[in-house]
């Protein structure tokens, strides 16, 4: 299916003649990653509501798609360790969110941490899309770790299915990015850093 997909998009483009062939490379990184995205969300979706909880997977899907964006992070090198690692993320979370309440005392003194995390680490490229851009890289700093404090503030004044989801949400970003996550993996981290 994704081999037909594919070769249907770079025909398209290759008969669209006011693509340039130089844009070709980039037009089928775009839907390669649309087709794995829809794909995974597929199936979270569809595993979520066969265990009831399809809203909370829902808005955890929501909060953390942002703080991932801004802060990026690792990325499998294996397509097959990627999808065994969503959907452990993706199908856990929401049940924790359903049956675990979390206290207001830890999310009181564990915001803090993140957040300096968020600070010091955030963000953190990869071998194939080093950050070379010093200004981008202060702005997704800046912006994931906004995001972050929006987290903890509404946090602060309610406790519900989003607070909670913004919590796992805040967390998965931050192990995603972190450089013990890179050592762990066996990944260089800070890429920008070799170039």
């Amino acid at each position: 299916m994704y081999k037909w997909y594919i070769n249907l998009i770079m025909n398209l483009a290759e008969h669209i003649k006011f693509i340039p062939n130089k844009y070709h490379k980039a037009i089928k990184k775009f839907f390669m990653i649309l087709y794995y995205t829809i794909t995974k969300l597929t199936i979270i979706l569809i595993l979520n509501f066969l265990l009831k909880t399809l809203k909370e997977a829902l808005v955890i899907t929501i909060v953390f798609m942002p703080v991932r964006g801004f802060a990026q992070g690792i990325h499998s090198k294996k397509n097959w360790v990627c999808w065994i690692i969503t959907l452990l993320v993706f199908v856990s979370t929401p049940l924790f969110i359903k049956y675990f309440d979390i206290s207001y005392h830890l999310i009181l003194f564990s915001y803090p941490l993140f957040i300096l995390n968020f600070i010091i680490f955030a963000p953190n490229d990869t071998k194939k899309n080093p950050l070379k851009n010093k200004g981008l890289r202060i702005a997704l700093k800046i912006v994931s770790t906004i995001i972050v404090i929006a987290y903890y503030i509404y946090s602060l004044n309610y406790q519900n299915i989003i607070s909670d989801a913004m919590y796992y949400a805040t967390i998965t970003a931050l192990i995603s990015f972190h450089p013990i996550t890179y050592k762990l993996f066996k990944q260089s981290n800070y890429n920008y850093r070799y170039l």
